[in-house]
């Protein structure tokens, strides 16, 4: 029979916060603040254990308003992690314009 894992309603009060359950924020930087940067920045908002460091972009890009924006990560100091958000498609446009593989066995 499995186990269910523990959760925070299993833990008595008495005993000592665990590590899963740790209050550090993760700091995250956004390289990049396309269409898909700022559908990045809304989910990092609403992720209760990240914050976001800043938005990195171009030299001479506007700055995005209540987010510290720079042009290098860093000038936004220690960062645990950076996101790209970019779309997925190959060196030679989208993958949908690519051929598909063939395969050599049926199915």
């Amino acid at each position: 029979m499995r186990q269910r894992k523990k959760c925070r309603a299993d833990i008595p009060p008495h005993y000592p916060e665990p590590l899963l359950f740790t209050t550090k924020m993760i700091k995250v930087a956004i390289v990049g603040y396309g269409n898909i940067g700022k559908y990045a920045v809304d989910a990092l908002r609403a992720a209760p254990d990240m914050e976001l460091a800043g938005i990195v972009r171009r030299p001479g890009s506007e700055a995005v308003h209540g987010i510290k924006t720079v042009n290098d990560v860093e000038e936004l100091g220690h960062v645990d992690a950076a996101l790209h958000p970019h779309p997925q498609r190959g060196r030679n446009g989208p993958a949908s314009a690519r051929p598909r593989r063939q395969h050599s066995r049926q199915f």
